[in-house]
């Protein structure tokens, strides 16, 4: 049986095997793959430890910060849940096929008949409990709960780095200008993994990706490297002062084990991806020079994110001075006839 115990915690020094050894026995073996990640999970993943940083909080954690139910509103809202059940129930006709037979079955019943669920029932609840919808009430203001709390987080969070860290002069946190200065909030569908890929950073699964620097302007692609290049992310995981942070252990060794299939990935694939962004700066409705970030999955590509070119960072793949200075103004403007007229 491997043994795991010293590898994420302070005796990572007295660990059997070295990181680089570990990577190389992930590469070859499933079975030390799946005893490293539960080592990972026992030693790591479940220190319930929240930093007193805001900085290093991340969304997950803060909405694990939520109140939890007790025992008896969990009953509550079991016999609520099991109740609007029902009453949506009570108004559907469902059409199934098994691959060589296709039903109907209805469902409809009288709704008035049932004991309904009432806005009454549904406000004895906390808050953070309440349905959003029940058989023949939803609310107005009915959204994705668990995703807009992640979202106004992260922007919080964001917003903060444009000011000292007033909680511990100590931690000398730099200040971000521009940080959140924007309200725009993009979200996309998740991209399901097809390639089985093991995951860094707490759950992102690790894909080739492509960082290309493009000049919309000329229609020029200015450059291109591997999102996740070696020097960059074992210099990140193996060689900075938290080295031996159990996250960067593992997220060092996992890199490690996988960087041979994402480097083979994006030899064999980067002349395609060339060619694609190539083709798309035809039409592209953009101005500027920007970096684009590219996801393989399989055989498909995504485009997952874009910015400025001058504040991207990889850009030694960019032939010197061809990267533009842009002057960035944050503050709008107010055209003089905005203002009514004293008669209005």
């Amino acid at each position: 049986m491997l043994d795991l115990s010293n590898i994420f915690n302070k005796d990572i020094k007295k660990a059997i095997l070295s990181k680089e050894q570990l990577a190389e026995m992930l590469k070859v073996t499933p079975e030390a793959l799946e005893a490293f990640e539960r080592s990972y999970q026992l030693h790591s993943m479940n220190d319930s430890t929240i930093s007193d940083n805001l900085f290093k909080v991340n969304a997950k954690q803060a909405a694990g910060m939520n109140p939890k139910l007790d025992l008896s509103e969990k009953d509550i809202v079991q016999e609520l849940i099991d109740q609007i059940v029902k009453e949506l129930l009570a108004q559907v006709v469902m059409y199934s096929y098994d691959g060589n037979k296709g039903v109907i079955e209805d469902y409809r019943g009288n709704l008035d008949e049932l004991l309904q669920v009432t806005p009454d029932d549904v406000n004895k609840l906390p808050e953070h409990l309440q349905p959003d919808l029940t058989g023949k009430y939803v609310k107005k203001d009915i959204s994705v709960k668990e995703i807009g709390q992640y979202l106004l987080f992260i922007s919080f969070q964001a917003s903060c780095f444009a000011h000292y860290d007033l909680s511990n002069r100590k931690r000398k946190q730099p200040i971000i200008y521009g940080a959140a200065t924007t309200n725009e909030w993009v979200v996309r569908e998740f991209i399901k993994d097809k390639e089985n890929n093991p995951c860094i950073y707490k759950g992102l699964p690790l894909h080739t990706e492509y960082r290309v620097f493009v000049d919309i302007d000329t229609k020029e692609i200015l450059g291109m490297n591997p999102y996740w290049g070696p020097a960059v992310m074992k210099q990140r995981f193996g060689k900075e002062a938290d080295a031996n942070d159990p996250d960067m252990v593992h997220d060092y060794v996992i890199y490690s084990a996988h960087e041979e299939t994402l480097m083979k990935r994006y030899q064999e694939n980067k002349e395609t991806v060339y060619k694609k962004v190539e083709n798309l700066l035809l039409f592209l409705n953009l101005r500027g020079q920007w970096s684009m970030d590219i996801m393989q999955n399989g055989e498909d590509f995504y485009i997952i994110d874009m910015a400025l070119a001058k504040d991207s960072a990889l850009q030694s793949c960019v032939p010197k001075g061809m990267i533009k200075a842009v002057k960035e103004d944050w503050i709008p403007r107010i055209s003089e006839n905005y203002w009514p007229s004293e008669r209005d």
